[in-house]
C-alpha cells in the first residue's frame, strides 16, 4: 500500500491552514506590527515549505521532529510578531499551539463524524472540506479567544474608584489603560486619569469645580481636540489589601462612553497606579509627581 502525495496541494492546504492560524493569532493579540500581512503570508509560506521539503525527502529523525514542531512554529512566530516583547512573543507561540489543536480537532470531527465529512470523503473532496471548514469555524474561534483575553485583560487591570464629597459618594468601575498617555501642560505634566462626567458629577464640589480648566489632547480621529480636567480633592482606589487615598488628582471629564458595554466608566492613568504599587505594604508613603500629591493606605476596604 502507498500514497501519492501532490506536494502543490500538500504547499496549498498547510499554507492555509497556516495562515488562518497566524490571523487568528494576530486578531487576539490585537498585533499591531508593521506590514501584518505580509508577515502572515511569509510565516504561512515559511511552515508549508518546511512541511513539503520533510515530505519530499523522507526526512524522520528526532532532530527534524523537533525543529518541525518546536523550531518552525518558533520561527512563524518571530516572523509575525517582528520585534516585541518576549512576553507578547511567548503568548503568541502557546496560541499558536492552541489554535492549531482546536482547527485540527474541530476539521476531525467534521471529517469522521458528520454526514458532511462522509459524503466528502465519497467525493474525494478532502481538500474542500479542510478549507470550508477553516473558513466557516475561523471566525467563531476568533470570537471565543477574543473573548477570553478581553475578560483576561479587564480582571487584570479593573480597579474600583470611589469619587466623595461632603454630600456624595460615588463608586465606579475604572481602567488601568497603558495606552492612556494624558497630561496637563499647565501643572508640570502631571498625569491626567479620564472619567465620564454623567457618572461622577454628582461627587464633584464647588471647590472643585473651581479648578475646572481645558487641556490639549489627541485621540484617533480627533487629533486637536480639548477637554475639560478638575482638581478633586481626593479618589480612593478599593485594593485587596485595603483602599489607596489619592490626593489632589487631575480627571479629565468626559461626556460620552468610554465603554460600548459600560464595563468600565473611568480610565486610570498607568502613572498613578506605578506609583501606587511602588508604595504598596507602607502605611504612608508621598506620591512624588510635580506638585507631590500625597497617597496612603489604609487597612479598611469597606465602603
Amino acid at each position: 500500500m502507498y500514497y501519492r502525495i501532490y506536494l502543490d496541494t500538500l504547499f496549498f492546504v498547510n499554507f492555509f491552514m497556516d495562515y488562518c492560524i497566524l490571523t487568528l493569532v494576530s486578531k487576539v493579540l490585537r498585533l499591531t506590527t508593521t506590514h501584518l500581512l505580509l508577515r502572515r503570508i511569509l510565516g504561512s509560506t515559511l511552515g508549508a515549505v518546511w512541511l513539503c521539503v520533510v515530505v519530499a525527502f523522507k526526512i524522520h529523525n528526532l532532530p527534524c521532529d523537533l525543529l518541525s514542531y518546536a523550531g518552525v512554529p518558533a520561527i512563524m512566530c518571530l516572523v509575525l510578531m517582528g520585534k516585541n516583547n518576549i512576553r507578547t512573543y511567548l503568548k503568541g507561540l502557546v496560541l499558536i499551539y492552541i489554535m492549531a489543536a482546536v482547527l485540527g480537532g474541530i476539521l476531525h470531527m467534521l471529517y469522521y463524524y458528520t454526514i458532511a465529512g462522509y459524503l466528502l470523503q465519497s467525493a474525494t473532496l478532502e481538500m474542500w472540506l479542510l478549507i470550508g471548514g477553516t473558513a466557516l469555524c475561523m471566525p467563531a474561534i476568533s470570537r471565543v479567544f477574543t473573548h477570553i483575553r478581553r475578560k483576561n485583560v479587564l480582571s487584570e487591570t479593573e480597579k474600583t474608584v470611589i469619587f466623595e464629597n461632603s454630600m456624595n459618594k460615588v463608586q465606579v468601575k475604572a481602567l488601568v489603560d497603558t495606552g492612556n498617555s494624558l497630561s496637563d501642560p499647565f501643572f508640570g505634566g502631571t498625569p491626567v486619569s479620564i472619567a465620564e462626567y454623567d457618572v461622577i458629577k454628582n461627587a464633584i464640589s464647588q471647590e472643585e469645580k473651581s479648578t475646572y480648566h481645558l487641556i490639549p489632547f489627541n485621540s484617533l480621529g480627533n487629533e486637536n481636540g480639548i477637554i475639560p480636567v478638575v482638581r478633586l480633592k481626593r479618589l480612593t482606589i478599593i485594593e485587596e489589601k485595603g483602599s489607596i487615598h489619592i490626593e489632589k488628582p487631575l480627571v479629565a471629564l468626559y461626556t460620552g462612553r468610554l465603554s460600548g458595554r459600560g464595563e468600565y466608566r473611568m480610565i486610570l492613568h498607568p502613572e498613578v497606579i506605578r506609583e501606587i504599587n511602588n508604595r504598596q505594604g507602607v502605611e504612608e508613603n508621598v506620591f512624588k509627581s510635580d506638585d507631590a500629591k500625597k497617597v496612603s493606605v489604609s487597612d479598611d476596604a469597606e465602603l
